[in-house]
């Protein structure tokens, strides 16, 4: 009688539909995006090529972007440096696309002294939520 009984409550059970579990899952999916979204910051940065003259390192920057150069820390193939501006050229020069650029030299220490040695430099431009991101790509 008890294995009738038992046979019963498991046949006679409410099973919960595919649906339930599907939209359960979604909506952890879509918090767990939006928590996401709303926390999680990254880093920009402007980046150049840089070469050696004259034990200096010379970089060519927009003029719009010489206001990145605000926090004497820069990154120089992927190593954090410290510089100091030694000299700015006044002359500006144009590219191809009538973009004007500025000539300015740092003063680095731990450098190498080959001249025309080129290095990748990195400089921090912001920090800068994810939603911010999406708000100005979609605008």
């Amino acid at each position: 009688m008890s294995n009738m009984l038992s046979l019963d409550l498991v046949l006679n059970r409410q099973k919960y539909p595919l649906i339930y579990q599907t939209t359960a899952i979604i909506l952890l999916i879509i918090i767990i995006s939006t928590f996401l979204i709303f926390t999680v910051s990254y880093q920009t940065y402007y980046e150049t090529n840089g070469k050696i003259v004259n034990s200096k390192l010379e970089l060519f920057i927009k003029l719009d972007d010489l206001k990145y150069l605000n926090n004497n820390i820069i990154y120089i193939d992927n190593k954090k440096k410290d510089y100091h501006i030694e000299t700015i050229n006044k002359e500006l020069y144009a590219s191809d696309n009538y973009e004007n650029y500025c000539c300015l030299y740092l003063d680095i220490e731990g450098l190498s002294n080959i001249e025309n040695y080129i290095y990748k430099v990195k400089i921090h431009k912001e920090n800068k939520k994810i939603i911010k991101y999406l708000k100005d790509y979609l605008s």
